[in-house]
């Protein structure tokens, strides 16, 4: 791993926790991923070798590795190959541009892909959202959607908030109104997932989480990690290294939820991956 990280032996060197917002935690804990670096420095280096401007031809390696089409193409098909294979079909053949990052890591960006060497990617707090971006809530109220006609909701005057009601329209299709029962069910299990994960993150402790890993991935004892950050012993150091781990690996992207849902009220749109 590059060393463009902080000393993790300075704490002045790291994000203060009175001032750095949710969605900047979750950038400083994925941009030390290793798999997401890893695709970075491939993806950075076939736009260079491709085409030094920046402007990616459509038939080159690039499009191959991180460019998902719809249908799929062949085995060992090219992109030239597999739009002569799809000709005439129209709009049924689209290119999902981003789609690799977007699939593997539940990242979205406007601009470039995020520099994960940078502790502000593309500056200006231009912080990926992971998806995350906020909207209208639908926590306890009642949906209601006119193309199918359904209403989904917690009864007022009900504390059992591990039910939910619904009323169906007998005169419209049924399926469909089941399937918004269901999309709007699991959403609502993500919503609750997100609460567990809330309180049970302290983010007075994230400072320490990234400076254990960082020094863990420096190779440094988790002794000498221990005597420098104060930590009763060394298994509190592993216990901080494998939370930084859970962050940097997975939980990333609970962090821009949870940021999105405090900023406007509203529960995350983007959970059912």
């Amino acid at each position: 791993m590059s060393k463009d990280y902080p000393d993790w032996r300075a704490a002045e060197d790291y994000p203060n926790v009175n001032d750095t917002t949710l969605l900047q935690w979750a950038w400083e804990f994925f941009r030390r991923n290793k798999s997401y670096r890893n695709d970075y420095n491939e993806y950075r280096t076939l736009i260079a070798s491709d085409n030094p401007s920046g402007n990616v031809n459509p038939d080159t390696e690039i499009l191959n590795r991180f460019y998902i089409c719809d249908p799929a193409q062949l085995p060992g098909e090219t992109i030239t190959q597999y739009d002569l294979r799809n000709a005439g079909k129209g709009s049924s053949i689209k290119f999902k541009y981003n789609y690799f990052f977007e699939e593997k890591y539940r990242l979205r960006y406007s601009r470039e892909l995020p520099c994960p060497y940078e502790a502000n990617p593309g500056g200006c707090d231009c912080y990926p959202d992971f998806g995350c971006r906020p909207r209208r809530s639908l926590r306890y109220e009642p949906l209601v959607r006119k193309d199918p006609i359904v209403s989904i909701g917690y009864c007022d005057h009900d504390d059992d908030l591990t039910a939910l009601h619904a009323v169906i329209n007998l005169e419209l299709p049924i399926k469909n109104q089941l399937d918004e029962i269901e999309k709007f069910a699991k959403t609502e299990i993500k919503r609750r997932e997100i609460e567990s994960f809330k309180k049970r993150n302290h983010i007075d402790n994230y400072p320490k989480y990234l400076r254990a890993f960082d020094a863990r991935t420096e190779r440094v004892t988790a002794e000498e990690t221990a005597s420098i950050l104060d930590a009763e012993d060394a298994q509190a150091v592993f216990a901080w290294v494998r939370a930084a781990k859970s962050l940097i690996e997975r939980d990333y992207w609970k962090l821009a939820a949870v940021h999105s849902w405090e900023l406007s009220d509203t529960f995350p749109p983007d959970f059912l991956k």
